[in-house]
């Protein structure tokens, strides 16, 4: 697998961090649709990452995805040094985004980081 790793904070890095979750989540022993279930909550918080946390992103700027699986879970983190959290005229809640990534998973952490940046952590319960 692929994972940990840093991709660009664009739109085109998005169909590399969806494969690498893919073949992760697969490997771990998730089965499709908990696979796919992983696919978009990650793919969630790269997407934040790059539209929110960078404001449109770079190729200057890093999303950082790590994975790890134990005890009948498999976890990803997406992490940014970004702007973080912050409050908008536009949205009274998080947005969209948190809510499909905490529809999608089992557990759901989101940390700001004491430099910037915010990383989401993601778990997902394989079956028994």
């Amino acid at each position: 697998m692929d994972l940990p790793a840093a991709y660009p904070a664009v739109a085109s890095s998005l169909w590399a961090i969806r494969a690498s979750v893919h073949a992760y989540a697969a490997a771990a022993g998730a089965d499709a649709v908990l696979t796919a279930a992983a696919v978009l909550a990650v793919n969630e918080a790269a997407t934040n990452s790059i539209v929110h946390g960078y404001a449109g992103g770079s190729d200057d700027q890093l999303v950082e995805i790590g994975a790890e699986h134990d005890d009948g879970w498999v976890r990803f983190a997406v992490g940014d040094s970004g702007a973080g959290l912050r409050p908008s005229r536009n949205s009274p809640g998080y947005g969209l985004g948190f809510s499909i990534i905490a529809q999608s998973s089992d557990d759901l952490e989101v940390l700001e980081r004491a430099d910037g940046g915010i990383v989401v952590t993601m778990g997902f319960r394989l079956a028994a």
